[in-house]
């Protein structure tokens, strides 16, 4: 076990011997010296200790290479204590108002890739659509914004309409016979620039924002 201090706890500033509490100047001269010693007050020597804030940190053996690491990172270990506890904090608060980690498959191109931001979701909407139903997952994000996840589920094929036995057919198992095109992610400023787009959309989800994320109910 280690024991980091994350700040020094104290600090002495000598005073010149030649200043008074009188002398208001940091620098002396020998004129000032001769005044002092003309008026009849005794020289002496100050010193001021000014106590500095500390907090100890106790990092166990497996996590003083993490410690390290960050601290090479940061430039020193109190800017990386900071800064994690400052992302701690900011987690947190965003997870009181309902927020959370956000994790989106998208396809660009027939490519697969994964997205993730901070962010709540407001309302999933399903409507039709040329090829089968078109599905729009809409979120609010930490910074306000609205982001949408688009994608086109395939209407099925008459010779699996109303088979219960449908996962048994190997054309089934590819993801294509489900979906159709790309799935995608749009982020809007606000919610005028969703409305100039899809308006019906932009309805659902200002309905959506009016409702309390997270209550505590005393039931």
């Amino acid at each position: 076990m280690v024991e980091l201090a994350l700040t020094r706890p104290l600090r002495a500033v000598d005073m010149p011997p030649s200043l008074s509490p009188y002398e208001s100047s940091a620098s002396s001269s020998s004129k000032d010296s001769a005044q002092l010693q003309g008026s009849g007050r005794t020289p002496f020597r100050m010193c001021i200790l000014m106590y500095m804030s500390t907090r100890n940190v106790y990092v166990s053996d497996t996590d003083q290479a993490l410690f390290q690491e960050a601290a090479e990172i940061a430039g020193g270990f109190s800017p990386a204590v900071s800064k994690a506890l400052r992302e701690y904090v900011k987690q947190h608060r965003l997870m009181t108002m309902g927020f959370e980690q956000i994790e989106v498959e998208l396809r660009s191109d027939g490519v697969d890739h994964r997205v993730s931001f901070t962010g709540r979701r407001l309302v999933r909407v399903q409507r039709d659509h040329e090829q089968g139903h078109r599905i729009d997952t809409v979120f609010i994000t930490a910074k306000n914004q609205i982001a949408v996840a688009s994608k086109v589920q395939r209407s099925l094929p008459d010779w699996a309409e109303g088979k219960e036995n449908l996962w048994s057919h190997p054309e089934t198992w590819d993801r294509d016979f489900w979906m159709v095109g790309d799935r995608t992610l749009t982020v809007y400023a606000n919610l005028d620039e969703l409305r100039a787009v899809d308006t019906d959309l932009a309805d659902r989800v200002d309905s959506a924002r009016h409702i309390v994320p997270y209550q505590v109910l005393d039931i």
